[in-house]
């Protein structure tokens, strides 16, 4: 499970790039915003043994 910024100028669109410097373009959107759960960890609590430690350290700072 990889974190990455929205694309330029496309609010609803994943980046090219995860916050790792992973290309996006294979990889499947998952649905949901951290806003949505406060309090909650960033990624689904289904995914929390594959998430990318690179990207979670990001996403935590």
């Amino acid at each position: 499970m990889h974190a990455a910024p929205t694309a330029p100028g496309e609010p609803s669109a994943t980046g090219p790039r995860t916050l790792c410097g992973k290309d996006t373009f294979a990889m499947e959107t998952a649905r949901g915003k951290t806003t949505e759960r406060p309090g909650a960890p960033w990624y689904p609590a289904e995914y929390a043994s594959v998430v990318c430690p690179d990207c979670d350290a990001v996403m935590e700072t």
